[in-house]
């Protein structure tokens, strides 16, 4: 069932759980393998340019609203770097929609940087509040960033005479010293989303698939995701290794994961009702009932509760010898890994002959396997 159609079933003391679930497709044919990689490609690119183009401060109020973006692009058509990927509609819209995902957190991390910064400014109380006020209202602060100082006053008096509006803030606004406290929330914001690094995708490994970008099959008792290709009315069918899906098993936005070993993983989600959990304090109301106790897991000792009282004493001391051992035995695997593949490479150059035969003996007297055997 859709989180949509849960939300509308919820109960009071109901809680939605959301876990993810990967499904492992069997191993994929070289032209399937090219497709998915080729969409890949393309979406992480599409996803890149948005990222490149409206990370920036002055898009700040464009992350608040991405749909209007889109509207724009299918009113007056896509630029001409998404245009010449040939992506379709719903996988540029998907890319755009994952892509200003990014930007908002990026913008949530400048803008609790700022809000810290509050804390060591010497800013009065009021002018604080003034602050946080534009921080939580993306058409001011987007004013205020583009440098019209006279036009953000303008917009706080006017916002000022709503029946909503601060009413401590509203008897100082005229008092203040506004103008002082635009400029350091200007310099500080643009200064700080500097420091952070340009948000960029390096591997090519995700594709993400709305709920129209996808079926579910299933043939010879083997269950198929067919997603969207690059081609229109076309898809790519991919068969997985658990024969117990259903099409009840997939809804909403999934993953594909494309894999090395020349599989790929698609990850769903999973959304179940449970109740929601109730927390005692620690007074008894009647002696029948027991006491809560909080407990608290450490590594000297494996567990502490609030009675004073220690379990697993020592635990510490014997994990690390675990560990010690583990770090040897895997060192020691590295170290044959690393000779192997020297030897490899060496059988490879040298080719069939007495050379060939000879780093053979080698690898033989050394208990690796020979790659040709």
């Amino acid at each position: 069932m859709s989180l949509k159609s849960l939300r509308k079933k919820l109960s009071d003391g109901e809680v939605i759980v959301s876990v993810t679930r990967k499904e492992m497709s069997l191993l994929l044919t070289a032209k399937k393998l090219s497709a998915v990689s080729q969409i890949i490609s393309k979406s992480v690119a599409a996803q890149n340019f948005f990222l490149k183009s409206f990370s920036g401060v002055r898009s700040v109020l464009l992350a608040s609203n991405p749909r209007s973006l889109r509207d724009q692009y299918v009113k007056e058509g896509l630029p001409v770097a998404i245009a010449n990927l040939g992506l379709q509609d719903r996988q540029w819209k998907m890319s755009l929609g994952k892509a200003f995902e990014t930007i908002s957190s990026s913008r949530a991390i400048t803008e609790d940087a700022v809000r810290e910064a509050l804390v060591r400014s010497k800013l009065l109380s009021e002018e604080i509040h003034l602050v946080r006020y534009i921080l939580k209202r993306p058409e001011v602060l987007q004013l205020l960033l583009d440098g019209d100082i006279r036009c953000v006053q303008g917009l706080i008096l006017t916002q000022s005479k709503h029946v909503r509006f601060n009413p401590l803030l509203r008897e100082v606004l005229g008092a203040m010293n506004q103008k002082r406290v635009l400029l350091w929330l200007r310099r500080k914001y643009r200064e700080t989303h500097a420091k952070h690094q340009k948000p960029v995708i390096l591997k090519k490994r995700t594709y993400h698939l709305d709920p129209n970008m996808y079926s579910w099959v299933k043939s010879n008792e083997t269950s198929y995701i067919a997603i969207a290709s690059l081609e229109p009315r076309k898809r790519i069918l991919i068969p997985l290794t658990n024969r117990n899906l259903t099409e009840k098993d997939f809804s909403g936005n999934i993953k594909v994961v494309l894999r090395r070993d020349g599989k790929v993983e698609i990850h769903r989600t999973i959304n179940t009702v449970v109740q929601k959990p109730i927390i005692h304090s620690n007074t008894r109301i009647s002696e029948d009932e027991p006491k809560v106790t909080a407990l608290d897991k450490g590594f000297t000792d494996l567990l502490h509760c609030t009675s004073g009282q220690k379990y697993g004493v020592g635990y510490g001391v014997k994990l690390a010898g675990w560990s010690d051992s583990i770090q040897k035995r895997n060192a020691g695997r590295a170290r044959m890994h690393s000779l192997k593949m020297e030897l490899e490479k060496k059988i490879i150059i040298l080719g069939d002959g007495p050379a060939h035969t000879q780093e053979v003996k080698k690898i033989k007297k050394k208990g690796l396997t020979d790659p040709k055997g």
